[in-house]
């Protein structure tokens, strides 16, 4: 390679990082990314919950759950609240309603909203066996170590909420958003149903994948 082609090349990814530097780090995290060996001996063994942060900035918070086995969606829920122990928690013990089962263990991050989560888990596995040890009813770790959840999510933003983050930037762009709750509110009311539907398809496509 010549030098003023590597000049040329040191000085469009200067320009690039300087234009849209945290689309560059999210490509490169996502090349450089290599899950180590995980092993789930079958389904409703795991859950795995972790929250998406790509369009909380404008309003839009996102948590979901995961069946680590079988990588089955349990619930994947859009709104402005989900961030709340309250709220994670009313998704939960939805999810246990629902399907009738609820897991082995469950696995997060350290995030104060799973507190309450962390409380029913231990009340339902301990109400059938009370003396199970909590390292086998609940697994604290590093979002960036819940491996399902997290390809989970890279999927969804690769398909639909990285192309919203950009059509919200392009607003704030413009002017016609300025990160105050009154312009958040006017996006929720807005928008809120239609990514929910777009995420709900995204949700039933994955989950019609063979295990």
């Amino acid at each position: 390679m010549s030098l003023d082609t590597d000049i040329c090349r040191r000085e469009l990814q200067a320009h690039v990082w300087a234009t849209d530097a945290e689309q560059v780090e999210f490509r490169r995290l996502t090349r450089l990314r290599k899950c180590g060996r995980y092993e789930v001996k079958g389904p409703n063994r795991v859950w795995s919950i972790d929250g998406h942060d790509k369009l909380s900035r404008f309003g839009f918070e996102i948590y979901g759950c995961i069946d680590a086995y079988s990588r089955y969606i349990i619930w994947c829920y859009c709104g402005h609240s989900t961030r709340a122990a309250v709220s994670v928690n009313k998704q939960c013990l939805e999810a246990v309603e629902k399907t009738g089962v609820f897991p082995k263990t469950i696995r997060s991050d350290m995030g104060w909203e799973v507190v309450l989560v962390c409380n029913s888990q231990l009340k339902l596995r301990r109400a059938e066996k009370p003396e199970l040890p909590f390292q086998k009813i609940y697994s604290f770790g590093t979002s960036t170590r819940n491996q399902r959840i997290e390809a989970w999510w890279n999927q969804l933003a690769g398909s639909q909420t990285e192309t919203w983050r950009e059509f919200f930037e392009g607003l704030e762009k413009d002017g016609f958003f300025d990160r105050g709750e009154i312009d958040k509110a006017c996006l929720q009311f807005l928008y809120v149903n239609m990514i929910r539907e777009h995420i709900h398809g995204c949700v039933e496509e994955h989950n019609r994948h063979r295990i």
